[in-house]
C-alpha cells in the first residue's frame, strides 16, 4: 500500500466535502455558502469573505485590493520564500509601475519584523508575508508584522494555504488580508478564498460555485485541530530517525517555529529527483518542493533564500504529515531512505557514510 506523505502539495478530498459535493442542493445561493464558510473560520463579523477560483487567483486580488485601499501607494514589501503566485503577482504589479522590497530571511527561513521599519515608505501600500512556509513550514512572526503596518498604517497580507488552522479562528483577523487555497485542507481544487478586514473593498472576479465553497466549508468544519502536538511528536520523531539513518543530512527551517507536520531535510551529495524515484517504487509519495513549482528546473527559491547552496536545495526532501506515522510507517519510511541513498551512492561509485548493513 502507498504511504501519502506530500499533503502540503494537496490533500485528499474529504469525506465530507465529498458529500457536499454530491448532496449539493441547487437552491443554495452563493450568500448561503459564503456564510457558511465564514462559520467555519470563525470569522469575525465585521470582516468580508470574498470566494474565488483557487488559491493562486486569490493571493493576485489580495494584492489588487490592499493597492486599491491605499491609493496613491505603489510600494510593496514581501520576502523571496513566498509561493510561487505570490511571487509572480508581485512581479506583475512590479511591471506595471509598482516598486518592490524585500525582506532578509536568517537560517531557519524566518524574517525578522525589526527589518521592517527599515524599508517603509511613506509610499507602501502593503506588506505580504506568507502565515507559514510550503516547503519547511516555518512560521513567521505574524502578529509583531501587523503590529507595526499597524503602527504605520500600511496593510498586512498573508497567504495562509499552509498554516491556515494556526489562525483560526479569525476573530480577531491576524492581517488585513488572507488568503488560501481549498485542496490544501481537504477541500475541491479549484476554490479559494480572500478574507478582507473591514474598509477594504472586494475585487471584482468572477466567483466560486457555491457548490464548492459549500465544499470547503464542510472539509473546514470537520478538519481536525486538536492534534498538532502528536503530530509535532511523530514528525520529530520522524526527523530523528532519519538524520540518525543518513549521517550528513540536515534539517532545513526552524526546531520549533514550524507547523507540526512539516519536515525539509538536504541529503549531500545526492539528487533529490533519483531519491524521489527511488522512494516512489518503495511506494512512498512525497516531493522536494511546492508542487506547483515542481516542474521549473533548478533547486527550490525557498532554500536558496535562506542561504543554502545549490547543491544542498537540490538535495531537498519535503514530508508533509496529516496524521502521525505508526512504527511500522515510521520504520518504512526510514528504511527505504536509508536503502535509496545507498543505491543511489552505489550507482555513483562512492557509497559515502550510509553503513550498508543497516540497509537489510
Amino acid at each position: 500500500m502507498r504511504l501519502y506523505l506530500d499533503h502540503a502539495s494537496t490533500t485528499p478530498l474529504h469525506p465530507a466535502a465529498r458529500a457536499a459535493l454530491l448532496e449539493f442542493d441547487p437552491r443554495v445561493t452563493l450568500a448561503a455558502a459564503r456564510a457558511r464558510l465564514a462559520a467555519a473560520l470563525g470569522l469575525a463579523e465585521s470582516a468580508s469573505l470574498l470566494p474565488t477560483l483557487g488559491g493562486s487567483l486569490a493571493n493576485g486580488l489580495a494584492l489588487e485590493a490592499a493597492l486599491a485601499a491605499r491609493p496613491g501607494r505603489t510600494h510593496l514589501i514581501s520576502q523571496r520564500s513566498e509561493h510561487s503566485s505570490v511571487l509572480r503577482a508581485l512581479e506583475a504589479l512590479e511591471r506595471r509601475g509598482c516598486r518592490l522590497s524585500w525582506l532578509d530571511l536568517d537560517p531557519e527561513g524566518r524574517v525578522d519584523p525589526a527589518q521592517l521599519d527599515e524599508l517603509l515608505r511613506p509610499e507602501t501600500a502593503a506588506v505580504s508575508v506568507m502565515t507559514a512556509n510550503h516547503e519547511t513550514g516555518a512560521l513567521q512572526p505574524l502578529a509583531e508584522l501587523h503590529a507595526r503596518c499597524r503602527a504605520a498604517g500600511v496593510l498586512l497580507h498573508t497567504d495562509a494555504t499552509q498554516g491556515l488552522r494556526t489562525l483560526t479562528p479569525l476573530a480577531p483577523l491576524p492581517a488585513d488580508l488572507i488568503s488560501f487555497a481549498g485542496h490544501k485542507h481537504g477541500g475541491p481544487r479549484g476554490v479559494g478564498a480572500v478574507v478582507l478586514a473591514e474598509g477594504i473593498a472586494e475585487p471584482r472576479t468572477w466567483p466560486a460555485s457555491p457548490p464548492h465553497v459549500l465544499s470547503l466549508a464542510a472539509a473546514l468544519e470537520e478538519e481536525p485541530r486538536a492534534r498538532s502536538q502528536e503530530l509535532a511528536r511523530a514528525r520529530d520523531e520522524l526527523e530523528g530517525e532519519l538524520l540518525a539513518a543518513l549521517p550528513g543530512a540536515r534539517r532545513n527551517g526552524p526546531a520549533l517555529a514550524r507547523l507540526p507536520g512539516h519536515l525539509s531535510i538536504s541529503v549531500p551529495g545526492l539528487s533529490a529527483d533519483a531519491l524521489l524515484l527511488e522512494l516512489d517504487l518503495a511506494g512512498l509519495a512525497l516531493s522536494s518542493g511546492a508542487a506547483c513549482s515542481s516542474a521549473d528546473a533548478g533547486p527550490s527559491h525557498v532554500l536558496l533564500a535562506m542561504g543554502l547552496d545549490p547543491a544542498e536545495a537540490g538535495a531537498s526532501l519535503r514530508f508533509s504529515l496529516a496524521e502521525p506515522l505508526d512504527r511500522v510507517g515510521l520504520e518504512r519510511v526510514v528504511a527505504a531512505l536509508r536503502a535509496g541513498a545507498l543505491r543511489l551512492r552505489a550507482i555513483a561509485g562512492a557509497a559515502g557514510p550510509v553503513d550498508s548493513a543497516a540497509a537489510d
